[in-house]
Protein backbone atom coordinates (compact mmCIF):
# COMPACT_ATOMS: atom_id res chain seq x y z
CA UNK A 1 0.00 0.00 0.00
CA UNK A 2 1.35 3.38 -0.92
CA UNK A 3 1.95 5.77 1.95
CA UNK A 4 0.16 8.65 0.19
CA UNK A 5 -3.04 6.57 0.31
CA UNK A 6 -2.95 6.74 4.08
CA UNK A 7 -2.10 10.43 4.27
CA UNK A 8 -4.01 12.04 1.37
CA UNK A 9 -7.10 13.68 2.95
CA UNK A 10 -9.06 13.31 -0.27
CA UNK A 11 -8.44 9.64 -1.07
CA UNK A 12 -6.99 7.88 1.94
CA UNK A 13 -7.86 6.31 5.21
CA UNK A 14 -7.85 9.74 6.88
CA UNK A 15 -10.71 10.88 4.63
CA UNK A 16 -12.62 7.66 5.25
CA UNK A 17 -12.05 7.89 9.01
CA UNK A 18 -13.33 11.49 9.07
CA UNK A 19 -16.43 10.49 7.14
CA UNK A 20 -16.87 7.38 9.29
CA UNK A 21 -16.78 9.53 12.43
CA UNK A 22 -19.47 11.84 11.00
CA UNK A 23 -21.65 8.86 10.08
CA UNK A 24 -20.89 7.28 13.44
CA UNK A 25 -22.05 10.41 15.26
CA UNK A 26 -25.40 10.28 13.46
CA UNK A 27 -25.78 6.56 14.11
CA UNK A 28 -24.80 6.99 17.76
CA UNK A 29 -27.46 9.66 18.20
CA UNK A 30 -30.05 7.27 16.77
CA UNK A 31 -28.71 4.44 18.94
CA UNK A 32 -28.72 6.51 22.15
CA UNK A 33 -32.16 8.04 21.52
CA UNK A 34 -33.71 4.66 20.78
CA UNK A 35 -31.97 3.10 23.79
CA UNK A 36 -33.39 5.80 26.04
CA UNK A 37 -36.90 5.39 24.60
CA UNK A 38 -36.86 1.61 24.86
CA UNK A 39 -35.35 1.42 28.33
CA UNK A 40 -36.45 4.54 30.20
CA UNK A 41 -39.81 5.10 28.55
CA UNK A 42 -40.94 1.61 27.56
CA UNK A 43 -39.34 -0.53 30.27
CA UNK A 44 -37.52 -2.91 27.93
CA UNK A 45 -34.65 -4.85 29.56
CA UNK A 46 -31.45 -2.80 29.31
CA UNK A 47 -29.43 -5.45 27.43
CA UNK A 48 -32.25 -6.10 24.95
CA UNK A 49 -32.88 -2.36 24.52
CA UNK A 50 -29.17 -1.84 23.89
CA UNK A 51 -29.08 -4.64 21.30
CA UNK A 52 -32.16 -3.32 19.47
CA UNK A 53 -30.92 0.26 19.41
CA UNK A 54 -27.48 -0.93 18.29
CA UNK A 55 -29.04 -2.81 15.37
CA UNK A 56 -30.98 0.29 14.28
CA UNK A 57 -27.79 2.34 14.33
CA UNK A 58 -25.85 -0.41 12.55
CA UNK A 59 -28.40 -0.56 9.73
CA UNK A 60 -28.17 3.18 9.16
CA UNK A 61 -24.38 2.89 9.39
CA UNK A 62 -24.25 0.26 6.63
CA UNK A 63 -26.36 2.36 4.28
CA UNK A 64 -24.34 5.54 4.85
CA UNK A 65 -20.94 3.83 4.81
CA UNK A 66 -21.53 2.01 1.54
CA UNK A 67 -22.92 5.16 -0.06
CA UNK A 68 -20.52 7.79 1.28
CA UNK A 69 -17.62 6.62 3.45
CA UNK A 70 -15.79 3.79 1.72
CA UNK A 71 -14.83 4.17 -1.94
CA UNK A 72 -13.48 0.68 -2.56
CA UNK A 73 -15.62 -2.44 -2.24
CA UNK A 74 -13.77 -5.72 -1.88
CA UNK A 75 -16.98 -7.71 -2.40
CA UNK A 76 -18.85 -6.52 -5.47
CA UNK A 77 -21.94 -8.63 -4.87
CA UNK A 78 -24.18 -6.73 -2.44
CA UNK A 79 -25.77 -9.79 -0.78
CA UNK A 80 -22.34 -11.24 0.00
CA UNK A 81 -21.08 -7.88 1.23
CA UNK A 82 -24.16 -7.45 3.44
CA UNK A 83 -23.72 -10.97 4.86
CA UNK A 84 -20.10 -10.14 5.76
CA UNK A 85 -21.26 -6.84 7.23
CA UNK A 86 -23.83 -8.70 9.36
CA UNK A 87 -21.14 -11.07 10.61
CA UNK A 88 -18.93 -8.13 11.62
CA UNK A 89 -21.93 -6.39 13.20
CA UNK A 90 -22.72 -9.56 15.16
CA UNK A 91 -19.22 -9.69 16.60
CA UNK A 92 -19.34 -6.01 17.52
CA UNK A 93 -22.84 -6.44 18.99
CA UNK A 94 -21.50 -9.17 21.30
CA UNK A 95 -18.73 -6.81 22.45
CA UNK A 96 -21.24 -3.95 22.89
CA UNK A 97 -23.73 -6.07 24.84
CA UNK A 98 -20.99 -7.56 26.99
CA UNK A 99 -19.69 -4.13 27.90
CA UNK A 100 -23.20 -2.88 28.70
CA UNK A 101 -23.85 -5.93 30.88
CA UNK A 102 -20.53 -5.61 32.74
CA UNK A 103 -20.68 -1.85 33.24
CA UNK A 104 -24.38 -1.59 34.09
CA UNK A 105 -25.28 -5.03 35.38
CA UNK A 106 -22.17 -5.84 37.38
CA UNK A 107 -20.62 -2.46 38.18
CA UNK A 108 -23.87 -0.49 38.54
CA UNK A 109 -22.94 2.25 36.10
CA UNK A 110 -25.82 4.31 34.70
CA UNK A 111 -26.93 2.75 31.39
CA UNK A 112 -26.41 5.80 29.19
CA UNK A 113 -22.87 6.28 30.55
CA UNK A 114 -22.17 2.58 29.97
CA UNK A 115 -23.38 3.02 26.41
CA UNK A 116 -20.92 5.87 25.83
CA UNK A 117 -18.05 3.65 26.97
CA UNK A 118 -19.29 0.85 24.72
CA UNK A 119 -19.52 3.27 21.77
CA UNK A 120 -15.91 4.38 22.31
CA UNK A 121 -14.73 0.78 22.04
CA UNK A 122 -17.04 -0.39 19.27
CA UNK A 123 -16.48 2.54 16.91
CA UNK A 124 -12.79 1.67 16.64
CA UNK A 125 -13.52 -2.05 16.32
CA UNK A 126 -16.23 -1.46 13.70
CA UNK A 127 -14.13 0.83 11.52
CA UNK A 128 -11.10 -1.43 11.69
CA UNK A 129 -12.98 -4.62 10.85
CA UNK A 130 -15.01 -3.05 8.04
CA UNK A 131 -12.06 -1.23 6.52
CA UNK A 132 -9.70 -4.19 6.53
CA UNK A 133 -12.20 -6.96 5.74
CA UNK A 134 -14.59 -5.21 3.35
CA UNK A 135 -13.07 -2.01 2.01
CA UNK A 136 -9.27 -2.31 1.83
CA UNK A 137 -8.09 -1.80 -1.75
CA UNK A 138 -5.33 -4.06 -3.05
CA UNK A 139 -1.78 -2.69 -2.94
CA UNK A 140 -1.18 -0.14 -5.66
CA UNK A 141 -4.90 0.70 -5.98
CA UNK A 142 -5.81 3.89 -4.18
CA UNK A 143 -9.49 3.03 -4.21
Amino acid sequence: MKLHYLQDPQTGVVREARRYLAVGAMCTLLDMALLYLLFARSGVNYVLASALSFCAGATLNYLLCTAWVFRYRRLQRRPLEFAAYLLITGVVLIVNSGLIWILTGLLGMYLMVSKLFAVAVTVVLNFSLRKFLLHLAPQGDCG
